[in-house]
């Protein structure tokens, strides 16, 4: 496997590689060309591109864009996954949040993909991750960095298949979370 960190790329020829890779994996709504895309274009942001291949097929894709940020008396220098690092851009932030990952990848590509992030990306004191869930979290304890969250947001969804008698979904929940 090859896992690259590259500065330089052109913007049309990633939006092919990121929706071929797109109908391969299972990202979601938050790790489509149509957000991510958005993001671009929108923020001005110029990240660096982490790609992974294996025999030569694009199997995993992200963006890390460099931050620093003021920590008491130090200055702590960031990469952050899909977020600029900067409060007012990141203020509507992702969601699910993850390398877009094709679905035959290989077990443990997360560790991989951080591991390469620590050898091969500008030097680093931390890296953001918004929006991961739990199974991001132990890729990352696996890869040997220490995990710290400093807040979780509440995923809400309602599941549509639990459908109540009269076929009305809004009726299996609470009347106080109706209201």
């Amino acid at each position: 496997m090859e896992i690259t960190v590259s500065q330089s790329y052109e913007l049309p020829d990633l939006a092919v590689r990121w929706m071929e890779l797109e109908s391969r994996a299972d990202g979601g709504f938050f790790l489509s060309w149509r957000w991510i895309g958005s993001w671009l274009r929108t923020t001005g942001a110029n990240p660096l591109l982490v790609t992974a291949k294996q025999e030569g097929r694009v199997i995993a894709l992200g963006l890390v864009a460099r931050a620093r940020r003021k920590r008491l008396f130090f200055t702590v220098h960031q990469l952050c996954l899909h977020e600029t690092g900067v409060a007012e851009c990141d203020a509507v932030m992702i969601e699910h949040n993850n390398f877009l990952v094709a679905k035959d990848a290989p077990p443990g590509l997360m560790a991989d993909l951080l591991r390469a992030l620590q050898k091969g990306a500008p030097s680093w004191d931390e890296i953001v991750l918004g929006g991961i869930s739990d199974n991001v979290l132990a890729d990352i304890q696996a890869a040997g960095l220490t995990a710290v969250t400093d807040r979780l947001s509440p995923d809400f969804g309602v599941a549509l298949s639990h459908q109540a008698p009269s076929g009305r979904w809004e009726e299996t929940l609470s009347p106080n979370l109706r209201a």
